[in-house]
């Protein structure tokens, strides 16, 4: 018999295939093995999921208003990611707050990984904050692109959330010429379609497990809806303009060797601020890149349990 081979999947490409689907389904298990429940919330035409539990204090207290903490991922994130962090802090936030919800973005990495993702910004923006008020949020965490849109929600909502953390946030310059050279980086791959380009900027040391997911990333930025996402921001879009009215207490947390958003972009940020507000509200871990939940998760753990624990003014 003539003709092409057969195509075999190779014993190195089967688990590169299967290892984030088995991740995805082995978290969502234990979330709701320790109590979390699945929720999706419909804005604009589009999904987005939240993982939300009581904490013990929230079960053996009666409150009116529930004291909620918040996780908003990055690009292309989910909570998945954050599953050691979460797992770390859990005696701290069990003390502190009622709640605990897991924000889940469609057509990132987590459970709505397949669902049709956010083509604007605009729509993913405007439904993130809608979604953070309806959990009516009193402490958020926002990593990344989930740092911006944490920005935008309290620019927006006035006196809540009362505290925001963010870490290696996105959405504000020091100067024009930062803006321009973060921007450069979503360009090239988008005019390449090539996630060898947009590698790099992850991590300061990429993790050896890494490879096993790759693929699926490279396939998350070659998505027609995610590409439509990226072109779809502008000038308008960026947070500068509401920084000095921001009511929340806010702490950053920045990997020193961030290669995405480098730690200089903090004057952006701290010069836009009330006065009360400052770099001394900013923690920097050493030898870190973007992706601290992967790369330094111990130190990102203590980082952000020594900031829960400060007193809110």
């Amino acid at each position: 018999m003539t003709g092409s081979k057969p195509h075999v999947k190779t014993q190195k490409s089967l688990p590169r295939i299967k290892v984030l689907r088995a991740l995805r389904s082995a978290v969502a298990g234990i979330h709701r093995m320790q109590g979390y429940r699945w929720e999706e919330h419909r804005v604009g035409g589009y999904k987005i999921g939240v993982w939300r539990k009581r904490t013990l204090r929230g079960l053996l207290t009666r409150r009116t208003e529930r004291k909620t903490f918040v996780l908003v991922p990055g690009f292309g994130d989910s909570s998945l990611s954050w599953f050691p962090f979460l797992k770390i802090l859990e005696p701290i936030i069990s003390t502190l707050f009622d709640e605990v919800a897991l924000m889940d973005f469609p057509g990132f990495s987590g459970h709505l990984h397949e669902e049709k993702g956010f083509h604007s910004m605009d729509l993913f923006l405007r439904g993130g904050s809608e979604i953070l008020s309806r959990l009516n949020a009193h402490t958020v965490l926002g990593h990344s692109l989930g740092g911006w849109l944490t920005t935008y929600h309290a620019g927006m909502a006035g006196k809540k959330p009362v505290r925001i953390i963010l870490v290696s946030p996105s959405g504000a310059f020091d100067d024009n010429e930062s803006k321009v050279e973060w921007g450069k980086k979503f360009r090239k791959v988008l005019k390449s379609r090539d996630f060898a380009h947009f590698r790099p900027f992850i991590f300061e040391k990429e993790p050896l497990w890494f490879p096993l997911v790759a693929k699926e990333f490279a396939k998350f930025i070659g998505q027609e809806d995610i590409r439509a996402f990226m072109r779809s921001v502008g000038e308008k879009h960026f947070v500068e303009d509401l920084l000095p009215t921001l009511k929340s207490d806010i702490w950053f947390i920045w990997g020193e060797k961030d290669r995405l958003v480098p730690i200089k972009t903090l004057v952006g940020w701290t010069n836009r601020l009330p006065a009360h507000i400052g770099a001394n509200q900013c923690i920097l871990l050493k030898d870190t890149g973007h992706t601290p939940q992967l790369e330094s998760v111990g130190r990102l753990a203590a980082a952000a349990g020594k900031i829960l624990l400060t007193r809110t003014p």
